[in-house]
């Protein structure tokens, strides 16, 4: 019985189900332009010249709590930047900033960002830097 219930708590975890409930992010997307209203004008192509990348994604969460969701930035497979923020029920943005003095651009290839929710990922978005 106990390892009965020691799978099932870990089938849970791998949706992002919490005492809050369950943790869900959609409509996520990349670009380096924010509209007028502050939503992302979203893109698969980034230009190498570009010195910010943002991820917008909306936050479905249960509850009017915060909860701590890390942001994954990768180039080729490797992680180039990590980091964590406080999130609410909404839309969030994270940003991704190039100092343009120590990169003047950015090498072309494959990219991804990925969100994730203690030791679970809940949205990863590929896309590419011409």
């Amino acid at each position: 019985l106990i390892f009965l219930f020691l799978i099932i708590l870990n089938m849970l975890s791998c949706v992002g189900i919490t005492n809050l409930g369950a943790i869900n992010v959609k409509d996520s997307r990349v670009g380096f332009q924010l509209q007028a209203d502050g939503h992302v004008i979203g893109t698969r192509e980034i230009p190498a010249d570009t010195s910010k990348i943002y991820l917008e994604t909306f936050v479905d969460i249960p509850s009017t709590s915060e909860i701590t969701l890390e942001f994954r930035w990768y180039y080729e497979s490797e992680l180039l930047y990590s980091y964590t923020g406080q999130h609410s029920r909404g839309y969030a943005i994270a940003t991704l900033e190039i100092d343009p003095i120590k990169t003047p651009s950015l090498p072309g290839g494959n990219y991804a960002v990925q969100v994730w929710f203690l030791n679970t990922m809940l949205a990863e978005v590929p896309f590419s830097v011409q």
